[in-house]
């Protein structure tokens, strides 16, 4: 009798250990799922690539209007594309339409929280518009993101100076330096 509950013992802890192994390999399974998809979301199809190309292109022969119809495609296509939506909002910018550019770039950094760009042209618009306390907000957030980003610390500088806060200036520039 001995015997026979050694085995039933190691048959338990066979069957545990078992269970154990296959919860492990499903939670493995979901997580490799999760995280594949959120890779895809941001990946960019060759059509994709090919199309935003065709789309730099008449952006640099200057046709707006056929580079604003392109853009549109494209984001219809994938909304995920951060490239596409930033040239979107730029060309909202040189349009005038400041409200929407800075919308555009707000997007950006929704998808792509580390493109510095984004943050240094809302706080650029938002500081045309008047919106100083915004402008000054995304600067900050483009210096969490950089640390060194001179062009935030400048501007920051030059916002309190405008605004006559000299200390507050002095201090946006030496730490800029």
């Amino acid at each position: 009798m001995g015997i026979a509950l050694k085995k039933r013992k190691w048959l338990y802890i066979r069957l545990v250990f078992d269970f154990i192994l296959i919860y492990i390999t499903i939670l493995a399974i979901f997580i490799i799922y999760a995280l594949v998809n959120k890779a895809k979301m941001h990946q960019i199809s060759k059509e994709d690539y090919l199309l935003y190309k065709q789309c730099r292109e008449k952006f640099d022969m200057m046709n707006m209007s056929g580079v604003s119809k392109c853009l549109d495609e494209l984001i219809l296509v994938n909304p995920y594309n951060y490239n596409a939506i930033y040239d979107r909002a730029t060309i909202y910018e040189y349009s005038g339409m400041k409200h929407l550019a800075i919308k555009q770039y707000n997007e950006v950094m929704r998808l792509r929280p580390t493109y510095v760009k984004s943050y240094l042209k809302a706080g650029y618009l938002n500081d045309k518009l008047g919106n100083i306390d915004q402008a000054i907000s995304e600067y900050n957030k483009a210096i969490s993101v950089v640390p060194r980003c001179d062009e935030a610390y400048s501007n920051i500088c030059s916002m309190h100076r405008k605004s006559k806060q000299f200390s507050n200036a002095l201090v946006a520039c030496n730490k800029g330096c």
